[in-house]
């Protein structure tokens, strides 16, 4: 949570700045919760995860429908389905001989 600066440029910063750190959370805890930033859009999510990891994929390899969020070249909905259909608990593409390391 921010303490004072809340802005999307100073996230992506400190992102940059603290990869390392932020790295080590999460092979110790196996996640990162970053809230109450000004990410108010897909856009802005795609700015900052970027910040944090620059070679991200662009292409969706699991079985679900999924459309690409607007203005965005790798961040995707979470499914194309009525917004009242359950999503069934999974494992995030467990099934591909390599999965995604991180999911964002």
């Amino acid at each position: 949570s921010p303490r004072w600066d809340d802005s999307l440029s100073f996230l992506c910063t400190w992102l940059e700045t603290n990869r390392p750190w932020v790295d080590d959370q999460i092979l110790k805890y196996g996640a990162v919760l970053l809230r109450g930033f000004e990410v108010r859009s897909a856009v802005d999510f795609e700015k900052a995860t970027l910040a944090l990891q620059p070679n991200l994929c662009d292409e969706y390899r699991g079985t679900s429908p999924r459309t690409l969020r607007e203005g965005t070249k790798y961040a995707f909905n979470a499914a194309d389905v009525p917004t009242n259909y359950p999503i069934a608990q999974h494992l995030e593409m467990s099934f591909l001989k390599a999965p995604p390391r991180q999911l964002y």
